[in-house]
């Protein structure tokens, strides 16, 4: 075997590869995307991989390679794009033409509701009232 022909990639291209791979599968697993979005991105990861393996560690052509780069990044964002989770919207009252209430000011802003059926118990839904238990909120009340 000449060694010529020997492909040679470099350990800093695959630790960046891996990190980038990796930092895409928790990214789709954190906003809890749709299995299509793991399996593209099981069955691209490798595909590029191979291709810069195959093709672009024996190119000397320093443009094909700086473009590997966001080719492989905007390819990750499509397949996120792809496979973002639903949203399901559920309406606040479940039944046609709803009245409004009036705007009520908070200190967080405006918020307005709807009434019931019977007109008698304002409905205020979809308003955060909690921060997220993290940081020194956790375990604490």
């Amino acid at each position: 075997m000449k060694s010529g022909n020997k492909r040679r990639v470099s350990v800093g291209f695959c630790i960046g590869f891996g990190i980038i791979v990796l930092f895409s599968a928790v990214f789709l697993e954190l906003n809890q995307h749709r299995i299509s979005g793991f399996i593209l991105t099981a069955l691209l990861s490798p595909l590029f991989f191979w291709f810069y393996v195959h093709f672009l560690s024996t190119n000397k052509r320093g443009l094909f390679r700086f473009l590997f780069w966001p080719v492989f990044l905007c390819c990750l964002a499509l397949v996120a794009g792809i496979s973002w989770p639903k949203v399901k919207r559920v309406p606040a009252a479940d039944y046609r033409n709803p009245v409004k209430t009036e705007v009520v000011r908070l200190a967080d802003g405006a918020v307005r509701g709807v009434l019931d059926r019977a007109g008698e118990i304002e409905i205020y839904a979809g308003i955060p009232y909690a921060k997220a238990p993290v940081g020194d909120l956790r375990w604490k009340e």
